[in-house]
Formats: structure tokens, C-alpha cells, sequence
């Protein structure tokens, strides 16, 4: 019994770790040509950008929230920094509102957006002009970012059982 008791935790278990690394491997990952890294063992900060972009959604999502063509581009709808101390095993987050009106890094010179404008449109040229920004305009430098969809969100509601 106590066998057999044994054999199926582990199986649970490994079904489990199977489960977690095929998800895991789902998850997209692109260097970060702009990123400042941290030594080992240091203070480093994390930026969290929620986009409002509509890349990838199925013909339903298009139909109930909008696709493309009426919805296109990118915006940074959450900008949210979070500075990890590895040292203390704290972390704090600061969180800066989409309409701080700076100007503009990293953005390329024909677009319309080069010059003042708001943070959340930095990102309309990627990660890497949004984190120039912030760079330039706070002096935060930025270790990494991560990236969530609108869909992405949706996942994670849908995966904690809804709201």
C-alpha cells in the first residue's frame, strides 16, 4: 500500500513538472538590446508593460474586442517598475501613469512620435524605445521587461477562475 501510495505521488508529480515545462515553453522570450544588466546579487528593476496590442487574437476575440485595423499598433496601457533586492528578498514597485507627458527616447527620427509625447506611445516603437525612455527621462535603469497582452491577462483571469 504505502508502495503504491509512493509510486503515485510520483507520478503525480512528474506529470505535474511535465505540465509546468510545456507551459513554460509556451512563453516567448526576446533579448533586450537596451537592457542594463545587474551584477550578481544586486538591486535590479523588472519592467512590467501591459499592451493594449490585438496581435494574435482569434476571429472571436477580433469580433468582441476589437482587431487590427480599428484597434492597431501598440500602446503601454500599465508601465510598472519593479526593483527586486536579492539581498533583503524584498521588492517594490513603482508604477508610472501612461499619460506622463516626457520626451520621447529610442524612437526612430521619421515617426511621428520622435519628440514630446506621451509614455505609452514610446512603446508603439517596441520594449527597447519605451525602456530608453525611461532611462533617459527618470534615470532608472532597467535590468528586464516583461510583456502582457490584452489575451495574455485574460489567461491569467480565466486561469484563476474568473473575477
Amino acid at each position: 500500500m504505502a508502495i503504491g501510495l509512493v509510486v503515485g505521488v510520483l507520478v503525480l508529480a512528474g506529470l505535474g513538472y511535465g505540465y509546468f515545462r510545456y507551459q513554460w515553453s509556451k512563453v516567448s522570450s526576446n533579448p533586450c538590446a537596451t537592457c542594463v544588466a545587474a551584477a550578481n546579487g544586486q538591486p535590479y528593476n523588472v519592467l512590467l508593460i501591459g499592451s493594449d496590442s490585438r496581435v494574435g487574437e482569434t476571429a472571436a476575440e477580433a469580433q468582441q474586442f476589437g482587431n487590427q485595423t480599428n484597434a492597431g499598433g501598440q500602446r503601454s496601457d500599465t508601465i510598472k517598475i519593479v526593483r527586486v533586492d536579492p539581498a533583503t528578498g524584498t521588492a517594490s514597485s513603482l508604477s508610472i501613469p501612461r499619460d506622463t507627458y516626457v520626451t520621447l527616447s529610442g524612437m526612430p527620427a521619421n515617426s511621428q512620435l520622435a519628440g514630446d509625447n506621451k509614455i505609452n506611445s514610446a512603446f508603439g516603437a517596441g520594449p527597447d524605445a519605451l525602456i530608453q525612455t525611461i532611462e533617459s527621462t527618470f534615470g532608472i535603469p532597467i535590468s528586464h521587461y516583461i510583456v502582457i497582452n490584452f489575451f495574455g491577462l485574460q489567461d491569467a483571469v480565466n486561469a484563476l477562475g474568473g473575477i
